[in-house]
């Protein structure tokens, strides 16, 4: 995080080009085109520090005007300061950017061993490494005569667990829980920050997944406080997780689709409570026999 300090102090410093700092930053700066959801966001932020470039270099000034947008906007001072810093840097409105992320797809193999790793390992049974590569050969590398097909080694197999542990166990998730005795909800939280603009939506992956008892159907609801006060609400209106999407070949894990359907800059820190689950006993009708089984994610029971 860069810091304030006297100008003496860097006097003997080198001065270093614009790309220079770009590369060792590892920032590349894109123009921003009107009206792409870009341009809006970084406009959004400059407008959080306008008011306190005039007032820079008087240390009590900017203090009380980081005070000032922290409340009007509703964010931490954190949050201004950064923001503040990194435009400071770079001199240019469009390090206040989102930054692209770049998703890499899953090749057969990995997805293979992904959904071994959340059905076999991530349980409560806590079965071996070795357990959980052993089923995978059996499930999906064996065909109708029993024989195994080419597979990946159980080296590759060890590898992409420690490659992917952390995104898969979400080490600060806090549980879902109910606010009170009488509560019918399950607050979930928000795993991480984020930001959305008016009408801007995101896909959360929450890290969780539940077992349920068969006949039984989870809810999902905005919590009154995320849908009245900050205007948050749910893609789908209300989420429906069947009890066979815990360990389908998917993602292995709940997904949220949160949109910003108020005026205001939304703002959510890391384990906010954001929406509340609700298990739901339900019937079926009368002589209906169904038998297909889930084998994928969200979508994936058809249109």
């Amino acid at each position: 995080m860069p810091f304030w300090t006297e100008l003496s102090s860097i006097l003997n410093l080198n001065p270093i080009t614009e790309d220079e700092l770009l590369n060792i930053t590892n920032t590349e700066l894109e123009e921003l085109k009107m009206p792409s959801k870009e341009y809006k966001y970084a406009q959004e932020h400059f407008s959080f520090i306008v008011n306190i470039l005039p007032v820079i270099e008087n240390k009590n000034e900017r203090n009380k005007m980081i005070q000032y947008v922290s409340e009007s906007k509703n964010c931490s001072k954190q949050t201004v300061r950064k923001i503040l810093c990194t435009y400071l840097i770079f001199q240019n409105i469009a390090a206040l950017a989102p930054k692209k992320s770049i998703e890499k797809k899953l090749s057969s193999d990995e997805k293979n061993m992904r959904w071994a790793l959340n059905k076999f390992f991530y349980t409560k049974n806590k079965n071996t490494l070795s357990t959980a590569y052993m089923m995978m050969l059996k499930e999906k590398y064996t065909d109708e005569n029993n024989q195994l097909l080419s597979h990946p080694s159980i080296y590759q197999f060890r590898y992409f667990y420690r490659k992917t542990k952390k995104l898969q166990t979400y080490e600060k998730i806090i549980m879902p829980a109910r606010s009170t005795k009488h509560s019918a909800g399950y607050d979930i939280r928000s795993p991480f920050k984020f930001i959305l603009l008016p009408n801007e939506s995101v896909m959360i992956p929450t890290g969780l997944r539940c077992e349920m008892f068969e006949g039984y159907v989870m809810m999902i609801y905005p919590r009154s406080s995320f849908g009245i006060k900050k205007g948050g609400v749910l893609l789908n209106t209300t989420a429906v997780i069947d009890r066979d999407y815990a360990y389908a070949d998917n993602e292995g894990h709940i997904f949220l689709a949160i949109k910003n359907a108020s005026n205001e800059t939304m703002f959510i820190d890391e384990n906010e409570k954001i929406v509340q689950a609700v298990f739901v006993k339900f019937g079926i009708a009368d002589e209906e026999e169904v038998t297909t089984e889930r084998t994928g994610g969200i979508g994936s029971t058809g249109k």
